[in-house]
This record gives C-alpha cells, sequence and structure tokens, in this order.
C-alpha cells in the first residue's frame, strides 16, 4: 500500500471486517473516476467522510497487517453452499485435455450453476465430466458444457465472460444471442446437441 493511503476490508455483506474480504483503498492518488461514468457503478463509496474505490480483489490479513492476494472477487461464485472459484473449475478442465477453458455462472432450475466452454476437440459430455470427477467435488461441477473453435474476446482483446456468460444463459432460456457460432452443448448426464437446441 502506497504511503499516504488507507484500506479497509468488506465482507459479502459489504461489510467491514478484518480478517479476509474485497480491498477497498482510500488515498491522495485514488482518480476522481472513470472516463466513462457507467463503468464506476458501485467502484466508489463514501465512509467516515472519505472516499472510497472497491479493488474487486480479494484479500486475506496476515499477522503484522500484511495483505495476501486471494485473486478476484467476480471470479469467485457460491453454488449450493459451496464458494467456487472459477479459476480452479477453469484447470480442472485444462487437465482433462481440453484446449482452454472458461466457467461463467448462470441462473438454472436449481439456482446459481455452472456453464463451461471450453476448445479443442470436441469431448462427449459425459466423457469430460468423468474426468472432472478427479479433479472436483460433485458439488462443484458445471452443469453445462459447451465446445467452441475458439472464445470471443472484448474490446481489450480479453475473453469476454460477459458475452458467454448471456450466451449460455440464453441456451437454458431457451435462445441464445450466439446461433451462428459453430459449438457443441451439452448438460450432465446428457448428451451433446447442436447449438441453440432445447434440452
Amino acid at each position: 500500500m502506497h504511503r499516504g493511503h488507507e484500506h479497509l476490508l468488506l465482507d459479502d455483506d459489504g461489510e467491514p471486517c478484518h480478517d479476509e474480504g474485497e480491498l477497498c483503498v482510500s488515498g491522495p492518488q485514488l482518480a476522481a473516476g472513470y472516463l466513462d461514468p457507467a463503468d464506476e457503478q458501485g467502484r466508489f463509496f463514501e465512509r467516515d467522510g472519505r472516499r472510497w474505490y472497491r479493488t474487486g480483489d480479494r484479500v486475506r490479513r496476515l499477522d503484522g497487517d500484511e495483505l495476501v492476494y486471494l485473486g478476484r472477487r467476480d471470479a469467485q461464485v457460491q453454488i449450493q453452499g459451496w464458494r467456487v472459484e472459477l479459476a480452479e473449475v477453469e484447470q480442472a478442465l485444462r487437465l482433462c485435455g481440453v484446449g482452454d477453458a472458461v466457467a461463467v455462472a448462470v441462473t438454472g432450475a436449481t439456482g446459481t450453476e455452472l456453464a463451461a466452454f471450453y476448445t479443442g476437440d470436441r469431448v462427449p459430455t459425459a466423457g469430460l465430466v468423468g474426468r472432472l470427477r478427479a479433479h472436483l467435488p460433485a458439488g462443484v461441477l458445471p452443469k453445462h458444457y459447451h465446445h467452441l473453435p475458439e472464445f470471443p474476446l472484448n474490446a481489450n482483446k480479453k475473453v469476454d465472460r460477459l458475452r458467454l456468460a448471456a450466451y449460455a444463459q440464453g441456451l437454458i432460456d431457451g435462445g441464445t444471442d450466439m446461433s451462428s457460432t459453430d459449438s457443441t452443448s451439452g448438460t450432465a448426464g446428457e448428451p451433446a446437441t447442436g447449438a441453440g437446441e432445447s434440452r
């Protein structure tokens, strides 16, 4: 932390906590905001007469007030009581032999569920789920699997996770905004289907 700056941690309910939470900073180097005001929604707040910025980073406080980075707050979801790191699910998928992998959270019949996208060779959904069981607890296995020839990129040339999440949600809801994409989709326990088909 730069000299002259202060920090605090917020828990999942947005309340200050001591041991682990989202890192917030305040100090002279804090910017007034984003160039596009739409990007700063929920990122700044006032507390104790100071303006604070929510970094989106999860940290843990060690002895001596040292902070250890744990990951991005938006890269963690809760699935049926399990706190799931999307990066761990993606790494487990890669260990199963796919080219690359992205996991996103969607709303399904049981609440929040995981949808997995992967590149490389197409793999039967049942086979992929079977391999994943060696790396992940049953409660955090993705429910939906989608093969793509490549991942869409956003304006920053990074994987467009928002578009993938919208696509997965569209398939669950009975429609899709990527219908022209050459993809194969399947649900755990069911055979793979063509993109956009109801399951």
